[in-house]
Protein backbone atom coordinates (compact mmCIF):
# COMPACT_ATOMS: atom_id res chain seq x y z
CA UNK A 1 0.00 0.00 0.00
CA UNK A 2 1.12 3.25 -0.87
CA UNK A 3 2.82 5.24 2.73
CA UNK A 4 0.08 8.34 1.74
CA UNK A 5 -2.86 5.29 1.12
CA UNK A 6 -5.79 6.94 3.77
CA UNK A 7 -8.91 5.07 3.71
CA UNK A 8 -10.52 8.43 5.17
CA UNK A 9 -9.45 9.88 1.44
CA UNK A 10 -10.80 13.15 2.15
CA UNK A 11 -9.88 15.18 -1.51
CA UNK A 12 -8.77 18.96 -1.49
CA UNK A 13 -11.67 21.61 -1.25
CA UNK A 14 -11.39 22.97 -4.94
CA UNK A 15 -14.49 24.62 -5.59
CA UNK A 16 -13.31 28.41 -5.41
CA UNK A 17 -10.06 27.36 -7.64
CA UNK A 18 -9.78 27.88 -11.05
CA UNK A 19 -9.50 24.60 -12.94
CA UNK A 20 -5.94 24.87 -13.61
CA UNK A 21 -5.31 24.98 -9.73
CA UNK A 22 -7.92 21.81 -9.45
CA UNK A 23 -6.09 20.09 -11.77
CA UNK A 24 -2.77 20.84 -10.06
CA UNK A 25 -4.43 19.81 -6.49
CA UNK A 26 -6.09 16.80 -7.31
CA UNK A 27 -3.41 15.78 -9.17
CA UNK A 28 -1.25 15.94 -5.56
CA UNK A 29 -3.16 12.95 -4.34
CA UNK A 30 -1.68 10.47 -6.84
CA UNK A 31 -0.26 7.42 -6.71
CA UNK A 32 -2.45 7.54 -2.83
CA UNK A 33 -6.13 7.96 -4.40
CA UNK A 34 -5.31 6.29 -7.60
CA UNK A 35 -8.14 4.01 -7.66
CA UNK A 36 -10.30 6.67 -6.17
CA UNK A 37 -13.47 6.98 -8.80
CA UNK A 38 -14.46 10.42 -7.43
CA UNK A 39 -10.88 11.45 -7.70
CA UNK A 40 -10.88 10.92 -11.53
CA UNK A 41 -14.20 12.10 -12.02
CA UNK A 42 -13.50 15.30 -10.40
CA UNK A 43 -9.92 15.43 -12.40
CA UNK A 44 -12.42 14.79 -15.60
CA UNK A 45 -14.47 17.95 -15.07
CA UNK A 46 -11.48 20.24 -14.35
CA UNK A 47 -9.69 19.05 -16.99
CA UNK A 48 -12.71 19.45 -19.45
CA UNK A 49 -12.70 23.16 -18.26
CA UNK A 50 -9.54 23.97 -19.45
CA UNK A 51 -10.44 22.06 -22.86
CA UNK A 52 -7.68 19.11 -22.34
CA UNK A 53 -9.58 16.44 -24.08
CA UNK A 54 -7.28 13.61 -23.51
CA UNK A 55 -7.03 13.90 -20.08
CA UNK A 56 -10.67 14.05 -19.76
CA UNK A 57 -10.90 11.16 -21.46
CA UNK A 58 -8.72 9.62 -19.54
CA UNK A 59 -9.39 10.12 -16.33
CA UNK A 60 -13.29 9.24 -17.05
CA UNK A 61 -11.90 5.57 -17.98
CA UNK A 62 -9.92 5.34 -14.95
CA UNK A 63 -12.81 6.47 -12.86
CA UNK A 64 -14.72 3.86 -14.88
CA UNK A 65 -12.05 0.75 -14.06
CA UNK A 66 -12.38 0.73 -10.27
CA UNK A 67 -16.12 0.42 -10.64
CA UNK A 68 -16.41 -1.67 -12.67
CA UNK A 69 -13.56 -3.49 -10.42
CA UNK A 70 -15.84 -3.42 -7.64
CA UNK A 71 -18.89 -4.54 -9.43
CA UNK A 72 -16.91 -7.45 -10.77
CA UNK A 73 -15.62 -8.72 -6.77
CA UNK A 74 -19.09 -9.59 -5.00
CA UNK A 75 -23.02 -9.27 -5.37
CA UNK A 76 -23.07 -6.79 -1.96
CA UNK A 77 -24.90 -10.41 -0.47
CA UNK A 78 -24.08 -11.09 3.20
CA UNK A 79 -22.80 -14.05 1.99
CA UNK A 80 -20.69 -12.17 -1.12
CA UNK A 81 -20.30 -8.62 0.02
CA UNK A 82 -18.39 -5.63 -1.86
CA UNK A 83 -14.67 -5.50 -0.95
CA UNK A 84 -13.64 -1.82 -0.70
CA UNK A 85 -10.87 0.14 0.24
CA UNK A 86 -12.46 3.52 1.24
CA UNK A 87 -16.20 4.26 2.51
CA UNK A 88 -16.31 6.68 -0.11
CA UNK A 89 -16.11 3.74 -2.83
CA UNK A 90 -19.27 2.58 -1.57
CA UNK A 91 -20.64 5.72 -2.44
CA UNK A 92 -19.23 6.28 -5.44
CA UNK A 93 -20.45 3.11 -6.96
CA UNK A 94 -23.58 3.23 -5.07
CA UNK A 95 -24.45 6.45 -6.78
CA UNK A 96 -22.91 5.73 -10.13
CA UNK A 97 -25.71 2.91 -10.60
CA UNK A 98 -28.03 5.81 -9.89
CA UNK A 99 -29.19 4.46 -6.20
CA UNK A 100 -29.55 6.28 -3.20
CA UNK A 101 -28.51 5.24 0.18
CA UNK A 102 -30.62 5.72 3.38
CA UNK A 103 -28.79 4.45 6.26
CA UNK A 104 -25.84 2.66 7.25
CA UNK A 105 -24.49 0.36 9.81
CA UNK A 106 -21.34 -1.47 10.91
CA UNK A 107 -21.43 -4.93 11.27
CA UNK A 108 -18.23 -6.93 12.62
CA UNK A 109 -17.81 -10.61 12.61
CA UNK A 110 -14.35 -12.26 14.24
CA UNK A 111 -12.64 -11.96 10.63
CA UNK A 112 -14.29 -8.85 8.54
CA UNK A 113 -15.99 -5.45 9.28
CA UNK A 114 -18.86 -4.38 7.30
CA UNK A 115 -20.79 -1.58 5.79
CA UNK A 116 -24.28 -2.86 5.61
CA UNK A 117 -25.82 -0.46 3.79
CA UNK A 118 -29.76 0.38 2.95
CA UNK A 119 -31.13 1.99 -0.15
CA UNK A 120 -33.72 4.22 -0.09
CA UNK A 121 -36.17 0.80 -1.87
CA UNK A 122 -35.08 -0.63 1.22
CA UNK A 123 -32.42 -3.15 -0.29
CA UNK A 124 -29.09 -3.67 1.87
CA UNK A 125 -26.12 -3.81 0.12
CA UNK A 126 -23.10 -5.58 2.29
CA UNK A 127 -19.16 -3.75 1.55
CA UNK A 128 -16.51 -5.43 3.32
CA UNK A 129 -13.91 -2.96 4.55
CA UNK A 130 -10.61 -4.46 3.94
CA UNK A 131 -8.87 -1.71 5.71
CA UNK A 132 -10.44 -3.37 8.44
CA UNK A 133 -9.43 -6.84 7.99
CA UNK A 134 -6.85 -8.01 10.56
CA UNK A 135 -3.49 -9.09 9.26
CA UNK A 136 -2.97 -13.21 8.17
CA UNK A 137 -2.10 -15.18 11.14
CA UNK A 138 -3.95 -12.45 13.88
CA UNK A 139 -6.35 -13.78 16.52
Amino acid sequence: MHPRYNPHLMLPDVAAHSAEERVRALEGELPAALLSPRLHLELARAMERIGHVAGTERHRRLARLPLAGLRAIGTGSAEDPIAVLRVQDEYDLLESAGRTVRAQQLSRTSDAVFDVVTLDEGARIWFELLRERPPPGHE
